[in-house]
């Protein structure tokens, strides 16, 4: 039945009939192209010039390790190379955590290491992988003689992020 008929029959008033409809197009290519300047010929120099690019954001130790295992934990990674859906939801914690204990950044260090060289498909094992895992350790084990630091979740985060990196 259409609809005409049934608002005929049920004696209802047609809202917007006759009234005049408004069609927005997109139009910020037209205008982009209106607002160019035209460009002016660069004045040749006598002098060499150089230019120098500065980085766009600012990268120290720290920031790259974040940067790195946020990609790695991300939704975006294949199921079968995602860590935070194989090895729990703690994982996503930990970015903001880095930078309150050494031993769980050497620990991070090495997860990031060892599932970049998981996902490349290497079968042995990068000797710099096996070099860092030694250097968490010992990390680790200092922060387990300190009364105070052994107690805290970072110390068990990180031993935790140590086991799965040997998986």
């Amino acid at each position: 039945m259409p609809a005409v008929s049934r608002r005929k029959r049920l004696s209802i008033d047609c809202v917007g009939h006759g009234q005049q409809r408004y069609k927005f197009k997109n139009q910020t290519s037209e205008l982009v192209g209106a607002r160019r300047p035209a460009l002016k010929p660069k004045p040749t120099c006598n002098h060499p010039t150089w230019i120098v690019q500065p980085n766009r954001t600012p990268c120290n130790a720290l920031s790259s390790l974040t940067s790195a295992f946020i990609h790695r934990i991300s939704q975006d990674v294949d199921i079968k190379f995602q860590l935070t859906w194989n090895f729990g939801g703690f994982l996503a914690a930990i970015p903001r955590r880095l930078g309150t204990s050494a031993a769980l950044d050497a620990a991070t260090d090495v997860l990031v290491a060892a599932h970049t060289g998981y996902c490349g498909g290497g079968i042995t094992v990068d000797p710099s992988v096996l070099t860092k895992y030694s250097q968490a350790l010992s990390v680790l084990r200092q922060d387990l003689n300190d009364v105070v630091k052994a107690r805290s979740s970072e110390c068990l985060c990180a031993a935790l992020v140590l086991a799965i990196a040997q998986v």
